[in-house]
């Protein structure tokens, strides 16, 4: 199922926005959109060019890509930006398979026939793909499969972020009869077209976070499958897509995501010079820390004033941050900044002495004060240091260091 997120305005405030009050308004309400507001890219698998192609959510290319090739014992080999890993078993990435445009496991080194692209019950395989170091700080959130299936196939998802298991998924042919059922026409022939393919959809999480992995392996139950990306044609796709085909392709949604201890750097724009997100532990949780996925802007709202803006899942209020941004401002007095954490701007005032120091959170100088009632969970912030600063002369301009602790947006 997927996860369930806030919207920016109204009943739910995930989002984070940094400005100045009676000079900056609110960043401007936006449109829920299709994909969850974490989504910042999505990946495109296709096996019948052995492209695979990084897009962002207009569907505009990224320049990231990846070229699959095979060779006359179909052994795969990838070249270009190390977007995708993939590995068997057994054998481990030597035995990966690729031939007539769908990947699975070669019996023996020296294996070639149709057989290279297949994952066989029979023999115990399984198929893995995972993220490459092209892509080091970001998580699958769900993935859209082109999979062919022969022979009543079953097949096995796991999804794993590192070596622990964060969901498990079933695909059904024929007389299976647990787990998503594929109801395709045929099910053996290398000649059926898309008649064998299924479109397999993966996603889950709890808590409005969605879940988050870094590969994913398949494995064959019964009969034998294929993961494929087009090669055969058209396989329909009833979730959201930012480019354009997506029906030739098994494709997965991309979110950058931020553990304790990381600060997320955020887009500069023409009055927003800087602005950094750190994340730090959960208060009250001795020093518990759960990744979240997030996304980050910066711009000018329809009022002609300055915002930045972060976004992450709206359960997870109890997730501390440090957030520093230096904005242009119109004059030489220092605004005050205020948050909104849905319910309309609040006034900050300056953090009680001692809360953060050194790069240090002392949780129990955070006051139990709730800014916004209407929002679930304690909604808090206050202002570490305000300043104004010559570094961007002729401009005027002024860095503010806040304390957050809530899903929030920050004004000025």
């Amino acid at each position: 199922m997927k996860p369930t997120i806030r919207q920016k305005v109204g009943a739910g405030a995930l989002t984070a926005v940094l400005g100045v009050a009676g000079l900056l308004a609110a960043a401007p309400a936006q449109a829920v959109t299709a994909p969850p507001s974490y989504v910042s890219h999505q990946l495109a698998l296709r096996t019948g060019t052995g492209a695979v192609t990084v897009y962002d959510t207009s569907g505009v290319t990224t320049g990231l890509s990846q070229t699959l090739v095979s060779d006359n014992s179909c052994a795969l080999t990838a070249t270009g930006s190390a977007l995708l890993g993939f590995s068997a078993v057994p054998g481990g990435s030597a035995y990966v398979g690729y031939r007539a445009g769908g990947l699975g496991v070669r019996e023996s080194l020296t294996a070639n026939g149709q057989s290279c692209a297949m994952v066989d019950f029979s023999s115990g395989e399984s198929i893995t793909v995972q993220l490459g170091s092209a892509l080091s700080g970001y998580v699958f959130t769900a993935a859209a499969l082109d999979v062919e299936l022969k022979h009543d196939a079953s097949v096995a998802a796991t999804a794993y972020l590192g070596t622990t298991a964060v969901g498990t998924f079933t695909l059904d042919s024929g007389s299976s009869s647990s787990g998503v059922t594929c109801n395709a026409l045929a099910d053996s022939g290398p000649d059926a077209g898309t008649l064998d393919h299924c479109r397999w959809d993966i996603s889950g999480g709890t808590s409005g976070v969605p879940m988050m992995f870094d590969s994913l392996t398949l494995t064959a139950t019964a009969g034998s499958f294929s993961l494929d990306g087009g090669s055969d044609g058209a396989v329909p796709v009833d979730t959201w897509a930012g480019f354009a085909s997506p029906e030739t392709s098994s494709f997965f949604d991309l979110a950058p995501v931020i553990d304790c201890g990381e600060t997320a750097t955020l887009p500069s724009s023409g009055k927003v010079l800087t602005s950094s997100w750190k994340r730090y532990d959960d208060l009250a949780s001795g020093g518990l820390c759960e990744p979240y996925p997030y996304s980050a802007s910066t711009g000018v709202s329809s009022t002609g004033t300055p915002y930045a803006e972060f976004l992450k899942p709206a359960d997870t209020e109890t997730a501390q941050a440090v957030w520093t941004t230096t904005f242009v401002i119109p004059t030489g007095k220092l605004p005050t900044p205020t948050l909104d954490f849905g319910s309309g701007p609040v006034a900050l005032a300056a953090c009680p002495d001692g809360l953060y120091s050194g790069g240090v959170i002392n949780q129990s100088l955070v006051p139990t004060t709730d800014l916004d009632a209407g929002v679930a969970g304690q909604q808090y912030g206050c202002v570490i240091s305000a300043s104004k600063t010559n570094a961007y002369a002729p401009l005027k301009a002024a860095t503010f260091t806040i304390y957050l602790l809530g899903d929030v947006r920050l004004s000025f």
